[in-house]
C-alpha cells in the first residue's frame, strides 16, 4: 500500500447522514489504500463579500496549497473539467500507483486558477452542480469503485 490518496476541501461536512456516508466509504477504501481528508478554512459567500469572489477563491487557494504534497498527482474537481468513466478513473489511479494522488474540491466560490494550473488533471463528476459536501461523498464512492475495478471485485458489475 505505497499509494496514498488525499482529498482537500474547504469546510467540514455538517450533516450527520453525509458524515455516516463518508465514514462508510473511508472504511471501504482503507482496505485498498490509505486515504486522508484535509479540511481547510471555508470562506462562504455573503451579501457583503459577493463582489469579491476572486478574493475568496485566492484565500481558499492559499490554504489548499499548503496541504498539497510536492510529489502528488493532482486532480482538481471542476464543473468545466473532463468527464471520465469509472473505469477510466480506475485506470488513472492504477497508472499512478507509485504516486500520492491528491483530489481537490473547491468551496462555494469555486477553485482559483492558481490551483487549476498545478493540476495534472481537471475532472468533472457531472454536468450537474452539487454542493461541495455531497461532491466529497460522490468522489469517495468513485474512488472506492475504482479500487474494486482495479482489484476485480463485483461491486462495479
Amino acid at each position: 500500500m505505497a499509494q496514498k490518496i488525499t482529498i482537500i476541501q474547504p469546510g467540514k461536512i455538517k450533516e450527520k447522514y453525509l458524515q455516516k456516508a463518508q465514514e462508510e466509504y473511508l472504511k471501504r477504501i482503507n482496505i485498498y489504500t490509505k486515504i486522508e481528508i484535509k479540511e481547510t478554512k471555508e470562506h462562504k459567500i455573503t451579501k457583503q463579500n459577493k463582489a469579491n469572489i476572486k478574493q475568496l477563491q485566492k484565500k481558499e487557494a492559499e490554504e489548499i496549497e499548503k496541504q498539497i504534497k510536492s510529489n502528488s498527482y493532482i486532480i482538481v474537481l471542476d464543473e468545466h473539467g473532463q468527464q471520465e468513466t469509472s473505469k477510466s478513473l480506475a485506470k488513472i489511479i492504477n497508472t499512478n500507483q507509485s504516486k500520492n494522488i491528491t483530489f481537490i474540491i473547491g468551496g462555494y466560490s469555486g477553485i482559483d486558477n492558481t490551483i487549476k494550473t498545478k493540476a495534472n488533471k481537471i475532472l468533472s463528476l457531472s454536468n450537474l452542480t452539487f454542493p461541495h459536501e455531497l461532491t466529497r461523498i460522490l468522489l469517495l464512492e468513485q474512488i472506492y469503485r475504482a479500487y474494486t475495478i482495479i482489484n476485480n471485485k463485483k461491486y462495479h458489475y
